[in-house]
């Protein structure tokens, strides 16, 4: 079981865990520029005119039914809804576009995030869930 990792705003969230939908063999820049809250791209460097999106997708620990992106919980988190003590469970998702420049790469990034979250992300979702539940079962030490 792996531990919870503490968010900068204070909130706790399982480790990063990744569900990778880039070509095999992708090597990707070690800049990862932000273009928004919960989703970065970077440029994959053996690829011409690729970029890496980073898509961030959580759940509310003991309410997995409902996947938020990161700025809706920031939207939550503003309204009182969930606070700094809200356990979170966080898969990022990375997946790849064809744009040219960096600016391009912003733009595209975000028309490409997808509404729900692919398969992969909702059973990875679902399984640091069930860990989740499996730690509260057990006695404290």
């Amino acid at each position: 079981m792996r531990p919870a990792v503490a968010m900068s705003s204070g909130a706790q969230c399982s480790p990063r865990a990744i569900v990778n939908r880039l070509p095999r063999g992708a090597v990707l820049d070690s800049a990862w520029h932000r273009c928004g809250p919960g989703v970065r791209i970077c440029r994959i460097v053996n690829r011409r005119n690729a970029w890496a999106v980073d898509d961030n997708w959580l759940t509310i620990a003991g309410h997995p039914e409902r996947f938020y992106r990161t700025s809706e919980l920031l939207e939550l988190n503003a309204t009182g809804a969930i606070d700094d003590s809200t356990m979170l469970n966080s898969v990022h998702c990375h997946f790849m576009i064809r744009v040219a420049t960096d600016s391009a790469a912003r733009v595209v990034a975000k028309v490409k995030l997808l509404t729900r979250p692919p398969k992969a992300v909702r059973r990875e979702l679902e399984r640091l869930e069930r860990e989740y539940q499996e730690k509260l079962k057990r006695p404290a030490p």
